[in-house]
């Protein structure tokens, strides 16, 4: 069976903890959850029904074992640095007689949590941002250059998860932007990430805090509307991240898409055809329009305070 070993440092604090609150504790359990939830949004171009397959056949389900176990070393003495082995149960995972999982996909998707995510309470915020500091496979050290996030080779990550070449996307003029153009199904996938570097001399304590100042930097009614998509029990549709370059700081923001609008838009397609009536297209085209209202203001508002932070840290 393939081992992979990492050894990592915390950048930002993480709050993690099991059955006793108080007591800060690694779980496997929140790993995986979180690897779930990005290995998610790097497949955007799946239809739910083969998200939900690929997605129990890599992370096991109640019918299916997990193709690989997580085990977590955290020194007592040294909470800032923890380690997670990853043993393959399976060589390769396929769905559809088609390869979706190995060894090379699980070492991108926990450097995709490590670069875009974190670990524990208020991962969103930046809180639980961690750096890869070693990564072994079998017995072999792979070597890491920190020299900050690479976009390019960002994508390419994005790219060995997917399992596809065909991601539209593109780059901003100034290389610090990905574009991916939005998925057409009801799935929470990347749609922006964006590099800000930090001025010098930043201590991540402060740089959290201008993250949250920027969250707050809106209206309330705007963040539950557009941020939080009008239902308090969805999580934010921004996601910050604290990177280390050297002695310097970047904040790494992802934009996942707004699933709302397309819960909305199927709906109006399901009417349309099931009553194809000229007054109800009229309501479609009225109701879409509404929705492109609703997405541009969105848009403006994730953008609004994108630029609130980096008037702040750069």
């Amino acid at each position: 069976m393939d081992i992979i070993t990492f050894e990592c440092r915390t950048i930002t604090k993480i709050q993690m903890s099991g059955a006793k609150l108080k007591k800060y504790e690694m779980r496997a359990s929140s790993i995986k959850g979180v690897m779930r939830f990005w290995w998610r949004a790097c497949n955007g171009q799946l239809n739910l029904k083969q998200l939900k397959e690929r997605e129990n056949a890599i992370f096991g389900s109640t019918s299916n074992r997990s193709s690989f176990t997580i085990n977590m070393i955290t020194p007592q003495d040294e909470l800032n640095n923890f380690v997670v082995k990853f043993t393959m149960t399976k060589q390769q995972v396929t769905c559809n007689q088609e390869v979706i999982f190995d060894l090379t996909c699980l070492k991108s998707l926990f450097e995709i949590v490590a670069t875009l995510g974190g670990l524990g309470m208020d991962s969103r915020l930046g809180q639980g941002s961690f750096e890869i500091k070693k990564c072994i496979i079998n017995d072999v050290d792979i070597i890491r250059h920190r020299k900050g996030v690479d976009l390019e080779l960002l994508d390419e990550k994005i790219k060995i998860i997917s399992g596809t070449d065909n991601l539209d996307h593109e780059y901003s003029d100034y290389n610090d932007v990905i574009e991916y153009y939005e998925s057409l199904e009801l799935i929470p996938s990347i749609r922006l990430i964006e590099i800000l570097e930090v001025k010098p001399n930043v201590r991540p304590y402060s740089l959290l805090k201008d993250i949250e100042a920027s969250i707050l930097s809106v209206q309330k009614e705007d963040r539950k509307s557009y941020i939080k998509q009008g239902d308090p029990k969805l999580r934010s549709t921004i996601v910050f991240s604290v990177n280390r370059v050297g002695r310097s700081l970047q904040v790494i923001v992802s934009t996942i898409n707004i699933v709302r609008e397309r819960e909305i838009k199927d709906k109006l397609y399901e009417l349309a055809l099931k009553n194809p009536s000229s007054s109800e297209k009229n309501i479609l085209e009225k109701n879409e329009k509404e929705i492109t209202q609703y997405k541009r203001k969105g848009r403006d508002i994730q953008q609004d305070i994108i630029e609130y932070l980096k008037g702040r840290i750069e």
